[in-house]
């Protein structure tokens, strides 16, 4: 499972490279090798190849969203849990962000579209999202 803040949520004091293998570094049992390489093809799907060394304070708020993009599709997740995925980017942003995401085999849940009420301590789901595919038209 992967998420997509509605702010880019990247950790300021870690390179870009660093940010998109945090779930990597975390999570998964590659070698270092193999970690580096899935962390750099992910950021050549958003655009951002050769950004590797640079803060996320030295990037524009749409190529920040981009490496949280990146960050999130990382671990190759099922379903991606998105809020507001496309918000603060331009349109070549929103065009990176559907292409990859047509491309990919992740099912894609909008959160803006769950309703919740919260009862003491614990929120209960009114709507049920159901699952589908994400394909976007007229994205080229």
């Amino acid at each position: 499972m992967g998420m997509i803040f509605q702010s880019a949520a990247l950790f300021d004091s870690m390179t870009v490279l660093e940010n998109v293998m945090f779930p990597l570094d975390m999570f998964s049992s590659m070698t270092l090798r193999d970690r580096i390489h899935r962390a750099r093809t992910c950021l050549d799907r958003v655009n951002l190849a050769g950004t590797d060394h640079k803060f996320p304070g030295e990037l524009s708020g749409g190529m920040q969203k981009r490496v949280a993009i990146a960050r999130a599709i990382s671990l190759n997740p099922k379903y991606l849990f998105c809020d507001e995925p496309t918000s603060a980017t331009d349109m070549t942003g929103r065009k990176i962000y559907y292409r990859t995401m047509r491309n990919s085999a992740i099912r894609l849940i909008d959160l803006n579209r769950i309703n919740f009420t919260k009862t003491k301590y614990k929120a209960t789901p009114l709507d049920t999202v159901k699952e589908q595919p994400f394909f976007p038209v007229n994205v080229n």
